[in-house]
């Protein structure tokens, strides 16, 4: 099993806790159903989970600044990771998903007749924030085989979302 394990600070710790509830919108249709179930059952290697991963957050991110935007954006954290290590490249992955994709998430339900998922999927982000701050003492998350599942199913889900 993949697991890269990542320290977190009092500043990431709240915005990975904000970021990790937005694929909750999923769960506004029932589109969802397959994307979940199949990802999540489908036995593969650990080494095709990462790159089945890897492909589709580059698509993903596209949503937000087109193709050639999410292949810097990838490239970026990896010669970051390359050069400064994995928690550097993790440390931009963060701050992107913080400050562009979780925001341009909800935008765009919002936009599609999302509205009240985006809603809900950032006040629980928000909570979230809050106990994980306040109740959390752990200092390290680890993204193992299963996160990278959920965010792929999150992929395919919008995908599928998107062409309805």
């Amino acid at each position: 099993m993949t697991v890269f394990p990542f320290h977190t600070t009092p500043f990431t710790k709240p915005l990975i806790a904000i970021i990790s509830c937005h694929g909750l919108t999923d769960l506004d249709s029932k589109q969802f159903v397959l994307p979940y179930a199949t990802v999540l059952s489908v036995p593969l290697p650990s080494a095709a989970i990462t790159a089945l991963f890897c492909a589709a957050s580059l698509y993903h991110f596209s949503e937000d600044v087109g193709i050639r935007g999410s292949i810097y954006v990838h490239l970026s954290a990896l010669f970051i990771g390359v050069a400064f290590g994995v928690q550097a490249a993790f440390l931009v992955m963060i701050a992107y998903m913080g400050l562009v994709h979780t925001p341009f998430h909800y935008l765009r339900c919002s936009l599609n007749s999302r509205a009240t998922a985006a809603k809900a999927a950032f006040f629980i982000g928000i909570l979230a924030a809050i106990l994980a701050t306040t109740l959390d003492n752990h200092t390290t998350i680890e993204l193992s085989d299963f996160h990278q599942r959920i965010a792929t199913a999150h992929i395919w889900c919008e995908y599928v979302l998107k062409r309805r």
